[in-house]
């Protein structure tokens, strides 16, 4: 588990998604990650949550097995999301993480977010003269 703070990116979060055992019995080996149909909706609890239905599809986010490895990091915790486009994986991590926030600089995406009751900041990131309350005392962050 990692230490409070900890940030994880999505070629990080993947290799925790995938390197192991994966549905359908096995090891995954680096070759076969390859062919490993990643967003199909079986793999991946989010889409057995009620109500949960994703609505970006891969290669516009991060296949939806992500959200299952950044769930095992951040369960009971605070999470934190840059760039979250229509928030997929917000909206399935917020059912499980003590918090769950974002950062979002489309103005089209940061108003849907909050039709969708996403805690969103709705800036550039990378033009923030500060971090955002929520991001600074995340203990997950996933860009």
């Amino acid at each position: 588990s990692p230490a409070p703070g900890a940030v994880a990116g999505a070629g990080a979060v993947a290799r925790l998604a995938l390197g192991g055992v994966y549905e359908g019995g096995g090891q995954a080996g680096e070759s076969e990650l390859m062919s490993i149909d990643i967003n199909v909706p079986s793999r991946s609890r989010c889409f057995r949550l009620p109500r949960f239905k994703a609505v970006d599809a891969v290669p516009i986010r991060s296949p939806m097995v992500i959200a299952d490895a950044l769930i095992q990091l951040v369960e009971g915790k605070k999470y934190y999301e840059v760039g979250t486009r229509q928030g997929d994986h917000v909206r399935c991590i917020k059912q499980f993480a003590a918090t769950a926030h974002a950062s979002e600089i489309d103005k089209f995406y940061c108003a849907y977010l909050r039709k969708q009751s996403i805690n969103v900041v709705c800036a550039d990131f990378l033009k923030m003269k500060e971090l955002p309350a929520a991001m600074a005392a995340a203990d997950v962050i996933y860009w």
